[in-house]
């Protein structure tokens, strides 16, 4: 792609690919410079001016973001230039552009599109302290929800990740991420985590780590920004990817707990409702996704990506990749739920498992405290316009059913498999009603949780 655009750089087309492909990969940084060439090149190009307002913001420039998206909605006031203005006048504390800006988009919008607004208004007016505008707004987001419950929990939940703490974005980065978790690691007890090395800067680091290791240890190596699997390597020996710049390398996990005879992962989803006090949950549901080659480390292709890399987005096309479209058989294909991972394992093995997933998502959500990420996040705006924080931990059992935390996922995808459907429709919903219920926020929470279970992110070791 980038060399489509050297070769033709006045092509909008191109430099509009280019630019949707950084930010498919939440390159963020690029993503902005390539929106200011494209709206250079084609001022009024809406996707551009789009691109550049979310790049700012996951880049942490609210200001800049909110000044694009005013711009937007100058020229045409459409729903996602208003829902912008809307959510960043509130963050910055401008509450009555915010409620101008909410009600005009509720004025353009239709169906589960008036969610975002009417979940806005009702956190905006409780913190301005009307509460009987508060409770009109959460009426009318209960009387659309109770009417399309799947459609407008789950277009609820992708709009508020898109405005969610802008440091969410930056775990995105695995170099990024690598930092975080290691200074984890060092401060909070009950961790666990790959030994990672960011290159060039780690690479004396790396070689040093590989020194001690056995000859033949396998590392695995992937682009900081990559997503879908895209660009991973697997070698024998750290030293193949020592001279890598833009990459993680980490030591792989040679003894992965099966299923069926197949690496996987699973995504275990955590919910953060406040940080102020801090109340986090663990999901009991999740996904799990297989490998299509069996694993077989002896075999003359113990190097074959298809054996060792689970991202079912890398191997569309490939025919051994099997996905069901049975929504209520967990097990059937390359895509599991949680559930019926779970299930082959024996209950005790299955009992231990899922009481570790649930001490390493609390690992990570103290982690993330002890790094000040919550303070830095109080000190961007009003608490209220943060709302709920929705993500994903991508996670590896070893052969003894310890977890390991492999990546974090900042914005979980929302649809897929019908299997996929149907966990993410049950966890939206179950979501929405922890949001939108009548009563004090923690006791909703708690009366509408379902599969949520609360974490102790106090104390440690966990009761």
């Amino acid at each position: 792609m980038r060399e489509l655009v050297m070769a033709a750089p006045q092509l909008v087309e191109a430099r509009d690919l280019l630019t949707r492909a950084y930010h498919r990969s939440m390159n963020f940084e690029a993503c902005a410079e390539s929106a200011r060439v494209l709206l250079a090149i084609s001022p009024d190009h809406r996707g551009g001016g789009h691109y550049l307002a979310q790049s700012l913001y996951a880049l942490g420039d609210q200001e800049g973001a909110l000044a694009t998206y005013e711009g937007l909605a100058a020229a045409e006031a459409t729903p996602g230039a208003l829902e912008g203005v809307a959510a960043l006048s509130y963050r910055l504390g401008r509450i009555d552009a915010a409620r101008t800006a909410f009600a005009a988009h509720l004025t353009r919008s239709r169906g589960p599109g008036r969610s975002p607004a009417l979940f806005g208004l009702m956190r905006l007016e409780s913190d301005a302290g009307d509460r009987a505008s508060a409770e009109r707004a959460r009426k009318d987001l209960a009387e659309l929800f109770h009417s399309k419950p799947v459609g407008v929990s789950s277009y609820l939940t992708s709009r508020l990740q898109a405005y969610g703490p802008p440091e969410w974005f930056k775990l995105v980065d695995k170099g990024h991420l690598a930092g975080v978790v290691r200074r984890g690691l060092a401060a909070v007890p009950g961790g666990r985590a790959p030994a990672t090395f960011v290159l060039p800067a780690e690479r004396a680091e790396l070689l040093a780590y590989a020194s001690g290791a056995p000859s033949r240890a396998l590392y695995i190596a992937k682009p900081t920004h990559g997503s879908g699997g895209q660009g991973i390597e697997l070698a024998e020996g750290a030293e193949a990817f020592a001279d890598r710049a833009g990459y993680v390398v980490q030591r792989y996990l040679e003894r992965p707990l099966l299923a069926a005879g197949h690496k996987a992962h699973v995504r275990a989803y955590g919910l953060i409702t406040s940080t102020d006090p801090l109340r986090a949950y663990v999901y009991g549901d999740g996904l799990v996704r297989l490998a299509p080659e069996a694993f077989n480390l002896r075999g003359l292709n113990r190097l074959e990506l298809a054996m060792h890399v689970t991202n079912t987005a890398l191997h569309a096309g490939d025919p051994r990749l099997v996905l069901s479209d049975d929504a209520e058989a967990g097990d059937k294909g390359h895509v599991w739920s949680l559930e019926a991972y779970m299930r082959h394992l024996h209950s005790r093995d299955a009992k231990e498992a899922r009481r570790r997933l649930g001490d390493l998502m609390g690992w990570f959500v103290r982690a993330l405290k002890a790094d000040g990420f919550f303070e830095r996040q109080a000190a961007l705006g009003l608490p209220g316009s943060f709302g709920p924080k929705l993500f994903g931990l991508d996670v590896v059992f070893d052969a003894d059913a310890n977890p390991w935390l492999i990546e974090v996922q900042a914005v979980p995808g929302v649809s897929g498999t019908p299997l996929v459907n149907r966990v993410n429709s049950l966890l939206h919903t179950t979501l929405a009603r922890m949001m939108i219920g009548e009563g004090p926020p923690e006791e909703v929470e708690r009366a509408n949780a379902g599969a949520f279970e609360r974490l102790d992110v106090v104390s440690y070791p966990p009761p």
